[in-house]
């Protein structure tokens, strides 16, 4: 089961990568679970909130991959969200990380993957790759 984590887009007008993800995984042999972390509907309450986000921890926890990818920028897809579970999982050993070479504010997570002994790919299609390869050999991270 692989965990697709990083930042969507705020502005509903912009196209998420969850979709691209999902097609690259299938191009590339996997018929398995890809667990998806957004919300169907309009979260307005803080208690929606948190109920979202105690679904995505759980959804995590089983997950065997955790597939980060974060193509972040300052105006529409900042992934504060991105920070935490990156925090709290890059030295599990089941994560892999993309980080496109546009994106911005994304040297604490690179320097964390780097002293963990986690290669950063810098296309989607390589961290899916790289997310098989986790699956097949959990130590090719």
């Amino acid at each position: 089961m692989i965990y697709l984590a990083g930042p969507a887009p705020r502005e509903t007008d912009k196209l998420p990568w969850h979709p691209e993800a999902i097609n690259a995984l299938h191009a590339q042999g996997f018929e398995g679970a890809v667990i998806v972390p957004q919300s169907l509907n309009e979260r307005a309450t803080l208690e929606a909130d948190e109920q979202q986000l105690s679904w995505e921890f759980q959804a995590q926890c089983r997950a065997n991959v955790l597939l980060f990818w974060v193509p972040r920028n300052p105006i529409d897809m900042l992934g504060l969200t991105t920070n935490l579970e990156w925090g709290m999982w890059y030295s599990t050993g089941k994560v892999v990380i993309g980080i496109p070479p546009e994106a911005t504010m994304t040297l604490p997570m690179r320097h964390a993957a780097h002293r963990a002994g986690i290669k950063v790919c810098d296309t989607l299609d390589g961290t899916v790759r790289r997310a098989l390869q986790a699956l097949a050999s959990p130590n090719t991270r």
